[in-house]
């Protein structure tokens, strides 16, 4: 059995195949890491993929992000508005970096992400982990009610959702 086999054995009912991880390509070099660093977030439990301490450790870690986004930067999000209260931000795909300078223009949110493959094959999903994410895998049911669960909570306990 292969690592990438058994992986896909382990998370059972989390995931449909390897093609949920990498479509039709073979796994990138980030994956094996990729899988192991982020294992919790694939989990179906919410208590195992947020805690109270991630969210104080990519808290602190937001400003750096903002540091070194516009150096990876084409063009720049704008927010017209800002309330006080836990958002749910829906910004538009517009283009190619939507994503990074979303994160760049909102206060600390963490992202909903339904790519598996961008997220475990891609430098963008090391920095969507590090900013803070919520994983959902848009062919398993199960799956898609944990990630509604966990963002919940996440509003509940005073953070942004950054939906795209």
């Amino acid at each position: 059995m292969t690592e990438e086999q058994r992986i896909v054995q382990e998370l059972g009912d989390t995931v449909t195949g390897m093609t949920d991880f990498c479509g039709e390509k073979q796994p990138s070099f980030l994956f094996r890491f990729m899988v192991r660093m982020m294992r919790p977030l694939l989990s179906c439990e919410p208590d195992k993929m947020i805690s109270k301490g991630s969210i104080r450790i990519r808290k602190m870690l937001h400003p750096f992000l903002l540091k070194i986004l516009p150096a990876f930067l084409e063009y720049r999000q704008v927010i017209e508005r800002t309330i006080e209260k836990p958002v749910i931000w829906c910004p538009n795909h517009s283009f190619k970096d939507d994503v990074a300078a979303s994160i760049g223009a909102v206060r600390h949110a963490y992202i909903l992400f339904g790519s598996f493959p961008m997220l475990f094959n891609t430098f963008d999903g090391i920095g969507a982990y590090i900013n803070g994410v919520v994983m959902c895998n848009r062919k398993v049911r199960k799956s898609k009610l944990a990630a509604q669960e966990t963002a919940r909570r996440l509003l509940d306990m005073g953070m942004d959702m950054l939906v795209m």
